[in-house]
């Protein structure tokens, strides 16, 4: 068994970051929505404590139905180290 390291506020792919996010919804009638959200990243290991960069997302979204989301959206970064210069995103999600 693993042993337990105290509260994990680190991001689940590493032990050393610090990820955040605040994020805006608009909903356009029953089905569609628009988001817009800022997230940032803060370094938290000694050798690089407290560097951080940060990157915007906007997304469309659509629920047909009860059980199923659409969404596409984009991302790029806004300060910081640029991790990437910009990302196209989509998901599908099924509730059940």
């Amino acid at each position: 068994l693993a042993r337990s390291r105290g509260l994990d506020v680190t991001d689940p792919g590493t032990d050393h970051e610090l990820r955040y996010d605040l994020g805006l919804i608009e909903r356009f009638g029953a089905v569609f929505y628009a988001t817009a959200i800022a997230s940032g990243i803060s370094v938290l290991s000694p050798e690089a404590r407290g560097d951080t960069s940060g990157y915007g997302t906007v997304q469309l979204g659509a629920t047909p139905g009860p059980a199923l989301r659409l969404t596409i959206g984009a991302a790029a970064p806004l300060f910081g180290a640029h991790r990437f210069d910009a990302k196209v995103l989509s998901s599908l999600a099924v509730t059940f």
